[in-house]
């Protein structure tokens, strides 16, 4: 099985920064992702970053990358995308938490499976986890 980390956006997307713009998106994203990598790797995992640069890569090409790459492992790939949503009116603060888990709407059985997985796994460290209505820890992109 070969793990794919999307660390989301780029370095020139829009409004993807604190309102005090200390905290950018892409940097802090790419950071979790090298530092998620190197833990898998050390437990044996194969991993992938799909977007190494810096730069916006458009999501039609995103979904490019990963679809090769999870051809190429003949369907044995999981792909986690990582971002910092942000809880402001874009120049103050609020104070809103938590942590939260998407899935796309045609998932499989099995991708739902890992998602309430990763957010009890979340939850049993402390993580305020957001819940769908419905009942479930994760929720269904739109």
């Amino acid at each position: 099985m070969k793990v794919i980390l999307d660390n989301g956006h780029g370095r020139d997307t829009a409004g993807k920064r604190s309102p005090d713009g200390r905290l950018r998106e892409y940097a802090y994203t790419r950071e979790m992702a090298r530092r998620i990598a190197q833990d898998l790797k050390r437990q044996g995992i194969d991993v992938s970053l799909l977007v190494p640069e810096d730069t916006d890569v458009p999501l039609k090409e995103r979904v490019e990358r990963a679809n090769r790459i999870y051809a190429e492992t003949g369907k044995q790939a999981i792909l986690v995308s990582i971002h910092v949503n942000a809880a402001g009116n874009g120049s103050t603060w609020f104070s809103a938490r938590g942590w939260s888990v998407f899935v796309d709407p045609a998932a499989s059985q099995d991708s739902e499976r890992l998602a309430t997985s990763i957010a009890e796994a979340a939850g049993n460290i402390g993580l305020t986890v957001r819940m769908e209505t419905g009942g479930r820890n994760y929720w269904v992109s739109s």
